[in-house]
């Protein structure tokens, strides 16, 4: 095991302990008011996990609506251009909505759902995270909401377009720099 000190001067290891967890917190470090919500997200998910409807829901989206698995490409051209080591590509672009974003998307909103949630909230910089969630709420018949820094909006508007589309609630955030680096 690996001891790391940050620039915080806190400790970090690079393995997790007994229960897969990392750190001192973890690694769930969060502010007080969100702290309940994520134990009970936590005590919940550790649930639903167990349950065969949720994993076979979950196969069935993956399959049905997500398109996995994703298709691996050989890119020989690449490949030769690189000496003649052999380069396979995972089609992540060929998911719905365009990226890998999809596949935690729909878990967590499946989750929420079967917590008896009727809203999720996230936030996006370049907006493919938010266009994800909301497709996954959209699809589930839950309320999503959306945070964006304000430059974000502005330079993404494509992905905005489509949040907003897909009934998701876009919430402009202006503190700070007004983006997600």
């Amino acid at each position: 095991m690996i001891e790391i000190k940050n620039s915080y001067g806190l400790h970090a290891s690079t393995l997790p302990n007994k229960e897969g967890l990392f750190g001192e917190f973890g690694g769930k470090i969060a502010h007080p008011e969100l702290a309940k919500a994520l134990d009970e997200l936590e005590a919940g998910f550790h649930e639903i996990i167990k349950e065969d409807d949720f994993i076979a829901e979950m196969k069935r989206l993956r399959e049905t609506y997500v398109g996995r698995p994703s298709p691996i490409y050989h890119a020989k051209r690449l490949s030769a251009h690189c000496g003649g080591a052999q380069i396979y590509l995972k089609r992540e672009d060929l998911n719905h909505t365009g990226a890998h974003k999809i596949n935690h998307c729909l878990g967590e909103v499946l989750l929420a759902k079967k917590l008896g949630k009727k809203k999720v909230i996230a936030e996006t910089g370049a907006g493919q995270h938010g266009v994800a969630l909301a497709t996954a709420a959209a699809l589930m018949g839950l309320e999503c909401e959306i945070h964006m820094g304000v430059v974000d909006i502005k330079k993404e508007h494509p992905n905005v377009s489509r949040m907003k589309i897909l009934g998701g609630k876009l919430v402009p955030v202006s503190q700070g720099a007004g983006t997600l680096k």
